[in-house]
């Protein structure tokens, strides 16, 4: 073994590790056998000295370790991450999402990198790191990522999240490899051009594939769409595809709506585009009397914290309210939440309150939605379960 430095967990710490438990934090550290740098491959132990994985060492914020192995032994960093590649990539190809050329290819505690997230846009991979551990070793990341893809791949680091300055990391972004920005994907029957640079997130919402592709088979014909909270026309594009009429779509930054009208050419699309809030977007709509056959509400998270809660809910019901006043009677709604902190069962509560409220009767086509596929779960993570979506009829 290459790995030297072993760190002694104990308590809580442990108990949690043998459960699965993705992150160690510094109280649990009892002891710490040897000299490790950020970054470093270490051995965990409990207080008896038996062995419960392995993970990466780092010396910011309140967290200590973050587990990459529970059950096996990596014989160094190199082999640790070519194994956590290959098993995230052969996962993307069960779901034939490799296929399409884009997806998410680690989903941090989801695919055993807690703190790391990977998306792949064609020849062009996005890092997010939330770590101090992962920034440390991000050229070996870079290599690993190379070796297990293959081709010519450009890399582009975008490690610009909130959280990091909220323990302490410097927000940057930059190429760690080539220089191309920008791609064109295919999304069920609709083409995006993703700018990984300016856009949102890493580019795109991966995590609303599905949602959006489902949309093409449950519009009919010569619909009109509202797509609120539009982005770069996803949902309303692809509800255009499925045989709208026309769709206006609601959207109020700028690089989004430029794309959004590249968007539209790309896919010999037609719509018209409100820019600016939503918020005085809607109180227009309804004052000018109109309505849709299909309203699409897919918001920011309106529940950053604990301490908004409240506020946050607010925020829901009224965007929800005032979306469904647009709906004719018989139409197709999809509304969504990305709060973590608000549960599936506050958000459908929250849902049918709204709509008792409006005296409008309404049923779930389906379940509750969440992410896709390629967004990968881990059972103690619960963090991970933060998408809540449905589609309904509404009356």
């Amino acid at each position: 073994m290459v790995v030297k430095c072993r760190i002694v967990v104990g308590g809580e710490g442990a108990r949690r590790a043998r459960e699965g438990g993705t992150i160690i934090f510094n109280k649990w550290v009892r002891k710490v056998e040897g000299s490790p740098s950020p970054g470093d491959l270490v051995e965990v132990v409990d207080d008896r000295g038996e062995i419960i994985g392995y993970g990466l060492y780092e010396e910011i914020g309140p967290t200590a370790i973050r587990m990459m192995f529970h059950y096996e032994h990596p014989l160094d960093l190199w082999e640790a991450l070519v194994m956590r590649f290959e098993r995230a990539l052969g996962k993307r190809k069960i779901t034939k999402y490799y296929e399409t050329g884009f997806y998410r290819l680690i989903n941090s505690d989801g695919d055993m990198m807690p703190g790391l997230i990977v998306d792949v846009y064609n020849d062009i991979a996005v890092i997010q790191s939330s770590s101090q551990a992962f920034d440390t070793i991000l050229e070996s990341i870079v290599d690993a990522l190379l070796e297990v893809l293959g081709g010519e791949l450009a890399v582009y680091n975008k490690s610009v999240q909130r959280s990091r300055r909220d323990i302490g990391l410097p927000l940057v972004s930059g190429f760690l490899k080539g220089s191309k920005g920008g791609t064109v994907i295919r999304e069920g029957g609709a083409l995006f051009y993703v700018d990984v640079v300016k856009g949102q997130k890493t580019g795109f919402f991966l995590d609303q594939r599905e949602n959006r592709i489902e949309i093409e088979s449950l519009v009919e014909a010569n619909s009109r769409i509202l797509d609120i909270f539009s982005y770069t026309g996803g949902f309303g594009i692809h509800a255009f595809i499925g045989g709208g009429r026309e769709v206006v779509f609601i959207e109020e930054d700028p690089h989004a709506i430029n794309i959004l009208k590249k968007n539209l050419k790309l896919n010999g699309a037609e719509g018209k585009v409100i820019e600016g809030d939503a918020w005085g977007a809607l109180r227009n709509l309804i004052s000018s009397g109109e309505l849709f056959d299909v309203v699409i509400v897919d918001p920011p998270a309106f529940i950053q914290s604990k301490e908004n809660y409240a506020k946050g809910i607010q925020a829901y019901q009224y965007i929800y309210k005032y979306s469904l006043k647009l709906l004719k009677p018989g139409g197709l709604v999809f509304l969504s939440s990305c709060s973590y902190f608000l549960g599936r069962k506050e958000f459908v509560k929250l849902i049918h309150r709204v709509l008792t409220d409006l005296g409008r009767e309404y049923s779930f086509l389906g379940s509750i939605r969440g992410c896709a596929k390629d967004h990968t779960q881990h059972a103690p993570s619960t963090y991970l379960e933060y998408l809540k979506a449905v589609y309904a009829v509404v009356y």
